[in-house]
């Protein structure tokens, strides 16, 4: 049987994961609050991790042309 779930943080469910509404409404308010709270933390790792990466670029650049000059 394949598992299905969410990724390496959440809960196994036994149903595969759909868009439906007969899927969203089958967790409890704390298991979609959860979801919803891992979903922000992730979102925001991910905007940190991009920010970092162009603010490291910028900074390449900017060490690049004063070199250049």
């Amino acid at each position: 049987m394949r598992v299905h779930n969410l990724g390496p943080h959440t809960f196994i469910s036994e149903r595969p994961h759909s868009r439906n509404r007969e899927w969203l409404t089958s967790f409890t308010p704390g298991e979609r609050r959860q979801l919803i709270e891992e979903d922000i933390h992730a979102r925001t790792e991910v905007a940190v991790v991009m920010g970092a990466a162009m603010a490291f670029g910028i900074a390449i650049a900017i060490v690049a042309y004063l070199v250049a000059l």
